[in-house]
């Protein structure tokens, strides 16, 4: 009986655990962790302990309104998966003119810090609000257009889609290189572009000022990438010399076959391609053990019987 086996070839059987989907939240503790922004008579104004944040237009010499929120202590691996967010909302006043044309974006940090003034907030949201730069925001953003009326102290949430909404933004966020489990995510909900162009078309959520149990929470849903485990070969052969010293190991053999072989009485037989590492120390003196890493144990022992060239 005569097989082959080809050095080259690897042949995994590998494991992979998948980890359950975790939810966590994050609510704003402090009053530098919100802040509302608006255009008023020409000029961007901001309040850091107004009651009420929130997107839209009252009027001309109103409008643009937007607010950022600081998310602190977001519990989050820097290799997950965000399979879903959203924010959720407390609505402080009903609003019922739509549609309110909002956008949320998410600054591109590691770890957000506080909100304090308006040259911070513009610094951070970029050129649409007297930015400098849009370098501190992320790609991913999320056009949300609210079309259904808001009751005051009822919930309101942005609209959640599997692996969209605002997930691709967190999930810009937490792929940072330097993101860290528990550091803070900062995002804006604004529209600082003035899409909305009725009067009085509004929507408006507490601000940690008025009631810290009713600030805005962000809810993300994320799995950890599967766990891995590739075992070490279950077979490998090992060249000694005659006084049973280690010359070399060939590692890299289809595992089936070889498996199948080593039962097998009769020829073992190897095609080794000219390449291999370890291929000049087999020769008639030299000794070729088989050997089972999981039992730790010898299971063959042979020498070589005669060389043949195959193409």
């Amino acid at each position: 009986m005569f097989n082959k086996y080809l050095f080259n070839e690897k042949t995994f059987n590998f494991r992979a655990f998948v980890n359950p989907v975790v939810e966590v939240e994050s609510q704003g503790a402090a009053s530098t962790d919100d802040i509302y922004i608006v255009y008023q008579l020409g000029y961007w104004r901001y309040a850091i302990d107004l009651l009420w944040n929130g997107v839209g237009r009252l009027n001309m010499d109103d409008d643009k309104k937007g607010c950022g929120m600081r998310f602190p202590n977001c519990n989050i691996p820097n290799d997950a998966k965000i399979i879903n967010a959203y924010l959720e909302f407390t609505s402080g006043a009903s609003g019922d003119k739509s549609p309110v044309y909002s956008r949320i974006t998410g600054e591109l940090t590691d770890d957000a810090a506080p909100f304090s003034d308006l040259d911070n907030y513009q610094a951070r949201r970029g050129t649409v609000v007297g930015g400098a730069t849009d370098d501190n925001i992320t790609k991913a953003f999320f056009l949300w257009e609210i079309t259904s009326p808001w009751v005051a102290d009822e919930i309101y949430r942005s609209p959640v889609y599997l692996g969209s909404g605002i997930a691709p933004i967190i999930q810009e966020i937490v792929d940072l290189p330097t993101w860290v489990s528990g550091n803070a995510i900062a995002l804006f909900w604004d529209d600082h572009d003035g899409r909305t162009l009725d009067d009085a078309t509004t929507r408006w959520g507490y601000s940690w000022d008025y009631d810290p149990a009713k600030a805005v929470k962000l809810v993300v849903q994320y799995q950890e990438y599967p766990t891995i485990i590739l075992p070490k070969p279950r077979f490998i052969i090992e060249v000694r010399d005659t006084s049973g010293n280690l010359l070399a190991i060939l590692r890299d053999i289809s595992e089936p076959i070889l498996e199948q072989a080593v039962n097998t009485p009769d020829i073992l037989s190897i095609t080794i391609p000219t390449t291999s590492y370890g291929r000049e120390y087999i020769t008639r003196i030299n000794e070729l053990w088989v050997r089972d890493t999981i039992l730790g144990t010898v299971i063959s022992k042979t020498k070589l019987l005669r060389t043949e060239d195959t193409h």
